[in-house]
């Protein structure tokens, strides 16, 4: 009887700490698994589509961004009318833009047009269908974008469409017959506030270029395309080579166009 009892016993705290390895080793993987780090990945956030070269240096922008700083710059150019905008005003109201507040004397020069091509943004061309020319001369896209243009700057003095539409004057694929296409003058193309003010009303195109449909913006020897436009501003030459002519040089007027239907369609060259 002793001597199986005490069998027994052995069995029991055998199996006792069996158990209390088992549960030790449980606790443990478990704890492991705990404290080991998750490897699900998360996504980068995309790269902001914009860059203001402020002072030989790029500074990224998100849209959004680019589109409040123009903003501001366009109600200056307003206000300033044929005059100079001041920068010290813009330079003021940048430095509630966290992006620009470090920097933003520089950028409202910038933004300003004293740079001449500061910013540009690379957009996806969007899908547009084939729109016929109103009343005005342009497609109901064009209109918009000529209405926001208003509303921004202030009436300007623009052309290149009429009522019943224009036939002759421009490139055989120009988008001006299609009723897609504004010039936006700045007259003498020698006043350095004139010239200024095209390059303000530059930027502020191609800051909306994913919102109005935009296409192309030429000035002053210099193209933006949104097909092409990762690589931002390119040197422009007219189609007809000619490199001395003040008005195919776009010296005098900003040239913007929106895409239409046909993709085909979108090597504007004015």
């Amino acid at each position: 009887m002793g001597a199986r009892t005490g069998l027994v016993a052995m069995g029991l705290l055998a199996a006792l700490a069996a158990t209390a390895c088992t549960g030790e080793t449980t606790r443990g993987t478990a704890a492991r698994a705990e404290a080991a780090p998750t490897t699900s990945a998360t996504p980068p956030p995309p790269p902001d589509p914009c860059v203001l070269t402020v002072s030989g240096s790029p500074v990224p922008l998100d849209a959004a961004t680019a589109v409040r700083a123009t903003d501001l710059a366009a109600a200056a150019v307003r206000e300033a009318g044929d005059g100079e905008a001041d920068p010290a005003d813009v330079a003021a109201q940048l430095a509630d833009v966290p992006e620009l507040s470090a920097v933003a004397a520089p950028a409202a020069t910038a933004l300003l047009g004293r740079e001449g091509p500061a910013l540009t943004c690379a957009f996806p061309r969007g899908e547009s269908d084939e729109q016929e020319a109103g009343r005005s001369g342009l497609t109901p896209r064009a209109d918009a974008l000529l209405e926001a243009m208003d509303d921004a700057f202030g009436e300007l003095p623009t052309g290149g469409y009429a009522t019943g539409g224009v036939d002759s004057g421009h490139t055989s694929d120009s988008a001006h017959y299609d009723g897609r296409a504004i010039d936006v003058f700045f007259r003498p193309s020698s006043d350095a506030a004139q010239r200024h003010r095209g390059w303000t009303l530059a930027q502020w195109l191609v800051a909306r270029g994913d919102r109005t449909s935009l296409l192309s913006v030429i000035y002053r020897d210099r193209i933006w395309t949104v097909w092409a436009s990762g690589a931002g501003w390119r040197d422009y030459v007219h189609p007809s080579g000619n490199t001395t002519n003040p008005v195919l040089r776009h010296l005098d007027h900003v040239h913007t166009a929106v895409v239409g239907g046909d993709r085909r369609r979108d090597d504007d060259d004015d």
